[in-house]
């Protein structure tokens, strides 16, 4: 009798131990998940409001093209500019296009390697910026100068590339390569986990 009621305690305890190790399993995805969401939305937003500051950047070129129409250069100066502009804003939206890619509904393996397509685009962009951003800056300094600006259009022009350079090197080490690592990392445990099922 004292056998029967001992195999019984110990199936009972048993069942209740891989209850919990489903549920600890099933919590430790629903954290994993939330954290990879949180992740993809900052990025998603980001991009989305890259997209709305290169719309507006445009009417600002064409407004601007108005202003010194005599002086060589000028004109061909800005219309680069716009073409640049329109550039970055299809790749912009290609990039959320890419993100949209990742879907937490889909295969955890199809997630990592949209990701990492997605991490690999952002790797190439930062190349190119670290070549753009001083040509437009030197561009811009060399415009001004051509142009005879005062003191207070240097000291803006002087601050706005402080602030650029300051928000790119910010926006590439603690915006994508903190959020990409954040879900590249959930998306391999959610990985390990899976296996281990």
């Amino acid at each position: 009798m004292e056998l029967d009621e001992l195999k019984n305690t110990w199936q009972s305890l048993d069942d209740r131990l891989q209850k919990q190790e489903v549920l600890k399993r099933n919590i430790m995805k629903e954290m994993l998940y939330t954290k990879s969401d949180k992740a993809l939305s900052r990025l998603f937003n980001y991009e989305i409001f890259g997209i709305i500051v290169l719309l507006l950047v445009i009417p600002a070129i064409i407004y601007a093209l108005n202003f010194h129409p005599d002086l060589p250069g000028y004109k061909t100066f800005m219309y680069i500019m716009l073409v640049v502009d329109i550039v970055f804003f299809f790749w912009q939206v290609y990039k959320v296009y890419g993100l949209m890619q990742v879907d937490f509904s889909r295969t955890v393996s199809t997630n990592i390697q949209h990701t990492n397509k997605y991490n690999i685009h952002i790797k190439k962009e930062k190349l190119v910026m670290l070549f753009f951003v001083p040509l437009v800056l030197l561009s811009c300094a060399f415009l001004y100068a051509r142009l005879n600006v005062n003191i207070v259009l240097w000291t803006f022009l002087t601050c706005t590339a402080i602030g650029l350079v300051l928000l790119t090197i910010w926006s590439y080490k603690k915006l994508y390569d903190k959020n990409i690592k954040s879900i590249l990392q959930s998306l391999d445990n959610l990985k390990e986990l899976e296996e281990e099922e």
